[in-house]
């Protein structure tokens, strides 16, 4: 049974986007967003050393990371790749302030090894941001054709992905319209009507 997204993650006006940017002193940075912690399974050594390759290739971006902790290994890979003031993390954050960063973002990335859903990736799209998530686990059955997917072993297939939706317009906009679509079919409701199908189910089988 899918977990579903609420109204509360919807798209805002450009004029509050903008105002988040200001809010956190951003420039002409392109904002890449990841939402959860910074466990092992959440991959992020390799999604820090995709973003390194794109800053020596002078793609100017910002990392934001919202919910976890760096471990100390993942501090020490930002400071040897020079990534340090291209990076910010935000442990704790209201629902509010998460749909202002899904929405001021412009891709959102999630490159798991294994998520038991992949919830962040229904938010993200539910708000308009294009997603990047791995070819791995639960993730390729939620995104399906809403988002792009990519080796989550391969610093350089992420990279790329990445690069492409942040120079072309078009694609970027195109996943957009996709994760509309896509998390509509994603609801709480959908959700509790399918819990209680399978307890009514249980019950018939043990009548």
């Amino acid at each position: 049974i899918p977990e579903g997204v609420g109204p509360d993650f919807h798209p805002l006006p450009d004029e509050q986007t903008s105002q988040w940017r200001e809010r956190l002193g951003l420039g002409i940075e392109k904002v890449i967003l990841h939402v959860g912690h910074c466990q092992p399974r959440k991959n992020l050594e390799r999604l820090l050393t995709a973003l390194a390759l794109l800053n020596r290739q002078g793609v100017a971006i910002h990392f934001i990371q919202v919910g976890g902790v760096f471990t100390p290994a993942q501090c020490r890979l930002l400071e040897i790749s020079g990534l340090e003031r291209h990076v910010r993390q935000m442990s704790r954050v209201s629902e509010e302030d998460l749909v202002g960063l899904y929405n001021m973002a412009n891709v959102f990335v999630l490159p798991s090894l294994y998520e038991g859903f992949g919830l962040p990736v229904l938010e993200a799209m539910a708000c308009g941001t294009p997603v990047i998530a791995a070819d791995a686990a639960s993730l390729p059955e939620v995104v399906g054709d809403a988002g792009l997917l990519v080796d989550p072993r391969s610093p350089e297939d992420i990279a790329e992905a990445i690069a492409q939706v942040l120079k072309d317009p078009a694609l970027a906009s195109d996943l957009r319209e996709r994760g509309f679509r896509r998390a509509r079919e994603f609801t709480w409701e959908r959700t509790a009507r399918g819990t209680l199908e399978a307890y009514h189910q249980v019950l018939e089988d043990r009548v």
